[in-house]
């Protein structure tokens, strides 16, 4: 997370280890090595941050190092993005990879020991399905689905809570299956409030 904070732009601030520095605007100079950084708008960006190595930002601003073409994304809305990550992420038709079901626990902000003991299973078993060394059961896979869904009612977050059962019905047939990876795009313009 710490790297996340200074490698990324949030809410019109650019962020470091050390705190707010400058609004883009003045962002002149690179997090890493003190270069020269080029902001570069209607960019492209592989998010891997979030922890998955799917997910695509399309349409942000981009800032680059001159000298070692590190590039840091501006987010303006953090929360949203990880909230349509997440989202992108439960709606899938495959079971939950290792790294999916570690994204969705963090963005719960739950610890691992919590919710192994919500699961009822040890924080072994969690830590082996997020590292992929073991997979992830269908039913735990639904149960994670579910828990991600009910925070995201106790956080008040917008979505058509009528269509929950049939939305778990129909995705819950294919989850026996083996897990895939899905490329997600997020788009710029849902980045917005």
């Amino acid at each position: 997370m710490q790297k996340l904070l200074h490698r990324t732009v949030e809410r019109s601030a650019v962020a470091d280890q050390t705190g707010l520095v400058a609004s883009p605007d003045l962002v002149t100079h690179c997090f890493e090595c003190g270069g020269r950084v080029e902001r570069k708008t209607n960019q492209r960006y592989r998010y891997l941050e979030s922890g998955l190595r799917n997910v695509w930002l399309e349409g942000i601003t981009v800032y680059e190092c001159r000298r070692y073409r590190d590039r840091f994304p501006e987010i303006r809305n953090i929360r949203k993005l990880h909230s349509l990550i997440a989202a992108a992420i439960t709606e899938k038709r495959s079971a939950l990879t290792g790294s999916e079901f570690r994204f969705l626990r963090k963005h719960m902000r739950l610890k691992a020991k919590d919710l192994a003991a919500v699961l009822g299973v040890t924080l072994t078993t969690i830590s082996r399905w997020e590292t992929g060394a073991e997979r992830i059961g269908p039913a735990n896979d639904r149960l994670m689905r579910c828990l991600y869904l009910f925070w995201r009612l106790e956080q008040r977050e917008p979505f058509d809570s009528t269509q929950v059962f049939e939305r778990l019905h129909t995705q819950f047939k294919d989850l026996g299956a083996r897990p895939r990876v899905n490329q997600i795009t997020i788009k710029a313009n849902g980045l917005t409030s």
